[in-house]
């Protein structure tokens, strides 16, 4: 996943004052109940995308670990 294609559906809009970013460890995640039923719910994909919201935090935004 390139960071060109997780912020082509920002294009064109205006910059948010505030983007709230709710972070649930992989860890944690992986042990809800029904993890991996869905398709992207696999710790490699994940581990992806959640390095690729790490690379397009700014200052608008408020990370909060859960």
């Amino acid at each position: 996943m390139k960071e060109d294609w997780c912020w082509a559906q920002e294009r064109g809009l205006p910059k948010p004052d505030l983007v709230l970013f709710l972070h649930l460890p992989l860890e944690k995640a992986a042990k809800r109940n029904g993890y991996g039923d869905e398709q992207y719910e696999n710790y490699d994909f994940q581990k992806k995308v959640l390095k690729n919201y790490h690379k397009m935090v700014d200052s608008s935004w408020q990370v909060s670990i859960c």
